[in-house]
């Protein structure tokens, strides 16, 4: 793992890490949307993360084609474009 992945595989874990601190007060109702960005971000990019990470039994990944993905979803398209070999 090349700086870069282990940078998106940290920030994967900080927004799955966020969305799972809230998930029971989103899912009851109680946390209002617009009350934190961080926790807005997570919410909408969690299950975007869960799906990608999934896998089933005889699935076969591809490791730089994963992480481009994640990092997509974590830091979006401009800086995921970036090559996962070059530190930012």
């Amino acid at each position: 793992m090349n700086d870069a992945q282990n940078e998106t595989r940290l920030a994967a874990r900080k927004l799955l890490s966020t969305y799972a601190d809230m998930e029971e007060m989103v899912r009851l109702g109680a946390y209002k949307a617009g009350s934190s960005e961080e926790v807005d971000r997570a919410v909408a990019l969690a299950p975007q993360i869960e799906t990608l990470i999934n896998q089933g039994k005889h699935d076969q990944g591809n490791a730089d084609a994963d992480f481009a993905a994640l990092a997509a979803i974590v830091f979006g398209e401009a800086l995921a474009a970036e090559p996962l070999g070059v530190a930012a």
